[in-house]
């Protein structure tokens, strides 16, 4: 029989966010804040009689840089099948790099007895991150605990600074309008001058009032501020604020993400529903 562990991993939104610079992966990272979502991925690992890995996303073969740098700092030599298996959108802006990275660092750790602790392996996921450009703080928000996630300092959870807003178990709406590349955001440095700009007033702001619904009312204004929201988008999420809800753009992704009165997304899309996760990836066998 062949051996195998799985892992769990929840999803996460950003709504708002700040680069943290450093020459250092480890203390680079992402200032903000974004909710972590019950839905996410299920990696398995499962050992091979070679020395390679083999990634599969959604049961198809893929390079998965970012999972494959993870792969790398932990094996020697070892072989693996990696298949990460995905609940929500890939390039929606559900964090997914992230997701399927601290995934396959526990169950790599578990399958292969490396004995690496749960901020290690994180650590090691957070400069995948940053170093494929897939994402900057969305392992780190995994990682601290579940539900609305502040990050007052970037850099992995060995030198970020976070907290956590304490919300009640609520209901997310989303619906996919457009998939966008995190990469080119991170890369283009117009864009990437306003959203830190407006990003670090926004997370002052929600410093101020740390609620949930702040949290939204923020993020619904940053997404428009950047100037990253388009027509489907806007329609979208003006939709759910006229039917009494709050809405806004999940970053970095077309995806809008709502709670309260969002049924109307329905007009606008395929709504999907998840909900406010309290807890963080671990292992499931």
């Amino acid at each position: 029989m062949t051996e195998f562990s799985e892992s769990y991993s929840p999803s996460h939104i950003t709504g708002f966010f700040s680069a943290d610079n450093n020459l250092n992966p480890k203390k680079k990272g992402a200032m903000g804040a974004g909710i972590i979502l019950k839905d996410g991925c299920i990696t398995k690992a499962e050992k091979n009689n070679s020395e390679e890995i083999k990634i599969y996303i959604n049961g198809v073969e893929d390079e998965a840089k970012t999972s494959r740098y993870v792969a790398l700092k932990i094996l020697k030599n070892e072989g693996v099948k990696i298949s990460s298996n995905f609940d929500v959108p890939i390039k929606g802006g559900f964090g997914a790099s992230a997701a399927g990275a601290i995934s396959t660092a526990l169950a790599l750790n578990k399958l292969y007895s490396k004995n690496l602790t749960f901020n290690k392996l994180s650590e090691i996921a957070h400069i995948a991150e940053v170093e494929n450009k897939t994402g900057l703080g969305d392992v780190d928000a995994i990682s601290v605990g579940g539900g609305l996630v502040m990050r007052k300092k970037g850099g992995s959870v060995n030198y970020g600074s976070f907290d956590i807003i304490p919300v009640e178990e609520k209901k997310v709406g989303y619906i996919l309008i457009k998939e966008i590349c995190t990469k080119d955001i991170l890369e283009d440095g117009k864009i990437m001058g306003m959203i830190n700009k407006v990003g670090k007033e926004k997370l002052k702001s929600l410093l101020k009032r740390p609620t949930l619904e702040n949290f939204m009312k923020l993020s619904c204004e940053f997404s428009s501020e950047i100037g990253l929201v388009d027509g489907k988008i806007k329609d979208a999420i003006e939709d759910v604020i006229t039917n009494g809800g709050l809405a806004s753009m999940a970053m970095i992704g077309g995806t809008v993400f709502a709670i309260n009165k969002y049924d109307c997304l329905r007009d606008h899309g395929v709504l999907h529903e998840t909900e406010i996760m309290f807890g963080r990836s671990h292992i499931i066998r």
